[in-house]
Parts: C-alpha cells; sequence; structure tokens
C-alpha cells in the first residue's frame, strides 16, 4: 500500500459513498409483507429499496420519539411523493433545540441534522426508536436538498441544506433564518433523496401508507394524516385489523415489556406469515421474540393435544398448526436492540423468560380448544391428508418395488389395464410360448407350471 491510497473522509462523504453502513442496501429488495390495503390486512409481494424507506423511517421515528416517546404533541402529517422521492415529515411536539451552543459554535437543530452521533437518546433510552444519533445526519447527508422548520420558544426556525456539487465538495449548510413566532411548537422536515445516492429509487407509495398505518393502529389517540388525509383507526389493534375475523390473542406483559400476539387461523389458504412491530418499527425479519413465541407457543399445543391426538388415532405436527395462519405481533418495550442500523429484526434474548410465562399458561390452551374449535379440527384435517397422503406414497413405492422384482421364466402382460389380465399357469416352456404366439394384446401373462413356486413373489 502506497502513501496516495490512504484518504481520509468527511463524515458526509463517507455516508454517501458507504450508505449501506448506515441506512441498509441500496439495490432493490423483494420480500412478501404484511399490508394494509385500506380494506384489510394482505400478504404482498413488494420490491423497495431498504436504504430509501430507513431514510425516510429515521426522520419518521424522530416524530414519534418525540410525540409517543416523550409525551409531547398529539399529531404527526406525513407527505410522500413516489415520483420525485419527496418526503414530509411534521409533528407538534416540543420542536428540536434551536440555541446557540457556545462549545460548537453553531444551533443546536444544526448540529443534530448535520452531524452524525449527534443527539439526545444516549442516556436512558426509555422506549424511544433513535439509538445512536446517526439515522437523521445519514438523512440528510443522503438528500439533494432538505428543509427543517422548527417552531419553538415563540420563534419560527427555518434552515437549508443542500448536496455537494462540482464546486461545493460538502454538506452545503444555509444560515439559518429566524423569525418571532406563534406560541405553537413542532418540527417539520421535508427532504427529497438523491439520484446520486440513490441509483434505484424504489419504494412505493402503498408500502409507506401501510407502515404509517400500523402505527396509527398501535397509538389510536394520536392524529396521523398522510398525503394530506386523515388515517382513521379504531380504538384498538384488533378492531382496526381483525373485527371480522377469528382470532386468538395473547398478552405477555412485564416490568416495561409488553408484547401481544394475534393469531389469525385461515389468514390464507397455504403458507404461514409473520408481521412485527417493536416500538412501531417494522421488524421485517422478526427476532428472538418471535422466534420463541413460535417455538413454544406450537410445542406446547401439541403437548395440550396429546389426549385428543390418541383418541383421533391422529399425530399432528407444526406444520399442521401454522399452515394458512398470521401471526401478528406488537410489541413496546424498553430500550430494544436491532442487529443492524436497518433495524428489521430484534435481538433482545431478555424477552425470552417474559414471553415464556404467557405461553406456558395451561389454561390458554384449553381455552383455545374450548373458542376455537373449527380450527383444531382443521389441523386435524390437515394431518389426516398429510398422513393418508404418506400412505399412499409408501404403497405406491412398495407396488413399484414389486413391480421390479424379477421372477424367472415370468412373460409379463403387455395390457394397458392390469385388473384385465390374466396369468396363465402353462405345464412348461413351450406351452408359454404357444400362449405368447396367440394372445391378445390386452391378456395374458404366462409362467410355466414348474415355476409357479415363484407366484408367492409377485
Amino acid at each position: 500500500m502506497s502513501n496516495n491510497d490512504i484518504r481520509k473522509l468527511s463524515d458526509g462523504d463517507h455516508i454517501r459513498l458507504r450508505t449501506e453502513m448506515y441506512l441498509g442496501s441500496r439495490s432493490p429488495h423483494t420480500q412478501t409483507v404484511i399490508n394494509w390495503t385500506g380494506k384489510q390486512l394482505e400478504a404482498q409481494e413488494v420490491t423497495w429499496t431498504p436504504a430509501m424507506y430507513c431514510a425516510f423511517r429515521e426522520i419518521f421515528d424522530n416524530a414519534l420519539d418525540e410525540v409517543i416517546g416523550h409525551s409531547s404533541g398529539s399529531r404527526i402529517d406525513v407527505s410522500y411523493d413516489e415520483s420525485s422521492a419527496k418526503f414530509s415529515v411534521k409533528d407538534d411536539g416540543r420542536g428540536i433545540p434551536i440555541d446557540w451552543d457556545e462549545n460548537e459554535n453553531m444551533h443546536k437543530a444544526t448540529m443534530v441534522l448535520v452531524y452524525p452521533r449527534a443527539g439526545r437518546n444516549f442516556g436512558e433510552r426509555g422506549e424511544v426508536r433513535g439509538t445512536n444519533g446517526i439515522g437523521s445526519s445519514a438523512t440528510i447527508h443522503c438528500c439533494e436538498t432538505s428543509t427543517v422548520t422548527v417552531y419553538r420558544d415563540g420563534n419560527k426556525f427555518t434552515q437549508t441544506f443542500s448536496e455537494p456539487n462540482a464546486v461545493v465538495k460538502d454538506l452545503q449548510v444555509s444560515e439559518p433564518k429566524i423569525t418571532k413566532s406563534s406560541s405553537k411548537t413542532g418540527t417539520e422536515l421535508s427532504f427529497t433523496l438523491s439520484k446520486s445516492v440513490f441509483k434505484h429509487r424504489i419504494l412505493p407509495t402503498s408500502f409507506v401508507h401501510a407502515r404509517v398505518y400500523e402505527v396509527a393502529a398501535n397509538h389510536p389517540n394520536i392524529k396521523f394524516t398522510f398525503n394530506g388525509e386523515k388515517v382513521t383507526v379504531k380504538n384498538t389493534v384488533e378492531k382496526t385489523f381483525f373485527s371480522d375475523k377469528s382470532f386468538i390473542k395473547i398478552v405477555s406483559e412485564a416490568d416495561k415489556f409488553l408484547s401481544t400476539f394475534y393469531l389469525v387461523p385461515n389468514f390464507s389458504t397455504e403458507g404461514e406469515y409473520v408481521h412485527s412491530t417493536v416500538n412501531d418499527i417494522p421488524a421485517f425479519n422478526g427476532g428472538h421474540h418471535i422466534d420463541v413465541f413460535k417455538r413454544v407457543f406450537f410445542s406446547n399445543l401439541l403437548k395440550s393435544l396429546e389426549k385428543e391426538s390418541r383418541r383421533r388415532g391422529l399425530t399432528p405436527n407444526r406444520s399442521d398448526i401454522q399452515e394458512g395462519i398470521l401471526v401478528y405481533n406488537v410489541t413496546q418495550m424498553h430500550a430494544p436492540n436491532f442487529d443492524s442500523q436497518n433495524k428489521t429484526r430484534l435481538i433482545n434474548e431478555d424477552v425470552e423468560a417474559h414471553i415464556r410465562v404467557a405461553l406456558d399458561d395451561e389454561k390458554l390452551y384449553k381455552r383455545i380448544s374450548r373458542d376455537h374449535k373449527e380450527w383444531i379440527d382443521q389441523i386435524y384435517a390437515r394431518c389426516a391428508a398429510r398422513t393418508q397422503k404418506k400412505d399412499d406414497a409408501e404403497t405406491a413405492k412398495l407396488a413399484r418395488k414389486v413391480l421390479r422384482a424379477k421372477v424367472p421364466k415370468l412373460m409379463d402382460a403387455t395390457g394397458k389395464d392390469r385388473t384385465k389380465c390374466i396369468l396363465l399357469i402353462t405345464e412348461g416352456d413351450s406351452a408359454v410360448s404357444s400362449v405368447a404366439a396367440v394372445r391378445d394384446p390386452d391378456v395374458h401373462g404366462g409362467l410355466p407350471l414348474r415355476y409357479t413356486n415363484a407366484c408367492t413373489q409377485l
């Protein structure tokens, strides 16, 4: 390595060059996800650019932290133009601090939005979504332009940021404009993601809307709008999503931990589907809480059905239970940890003990057997069909084995319908040859008499 190979990048340059470290993949990603269609939850195959969605979510999470995490404010307005990749997120919280920081020689709002590792969630995080102070600044550095408007302390603070160009090699930061304003407070951030950073700007509007909708369902007391329209939900998750469906609700609750699982049998005709939000962040790849739930619940349900299984003479397995089911989870917890900045998988292992307590209750499975008899019957029906299919396969395999068996001197029949064919047992080889000369193509096989003891092999 020569001295000329050594480079030092600014924070902004590194974010734009190695965006995957901060926001995830910039390549299109396709996955089946659970989306709200406007009428119902539906499993849909969606293609999107993960880093684009993460960039939006970092700003959206900041608004959620303010209004929900810090209980400041009561509404969040989101807008998104898919064609231009332009977003806007507005809340009526306290507003980002806009006072002057003597140590950094800049306004605090500027510092938070421009410099990575600047934020206020480094101490006792509680149930906030931000974890390391990188998200919002990473988004700003990956934008063509962005504008922040803050209402706080009787002032209106406005500042614009623009991406580097051929003349200016780093993020362009305008001088903030500060004017007197009303007593309202809040923060609005409008931003357009950069074509230079995101070669594939793929993020369906329906996908973004579904994510906002599920957060609104989790917090019906907060007002949400999307592209100027009110997001209307009912007063509970189950009434919003499952009012017309039979479902099983299982709640795991402990100190600073609340995880609710909704099991929806017959959600689909085939397959198994899982969807989880952790502090309103969609964990598209599940997590330890989902793994523990599935392992323990299915095992305990099978154990609870042992007596019924003996009575029916069937032995169901997990696939019989999982077929067509939706496991929908909403978790609110203290200090969640994720596998990456993408936050698609929860890795807190201490959640296992809490979930096991809820699932090791024998009354739960008695209630399921009592209240969901139709589903239990369907489990056994799938088991019976699977067992019959297995038996049929074994019978066919044995039949093929018998057909492959070689019997000395046997002249096999040629008829397509073997049930109409006759085996002619003759006195000797010459008689079998005579049969062969005159036999009907739909008839007969032959076997010399002295080999009839071989018939037992057929």
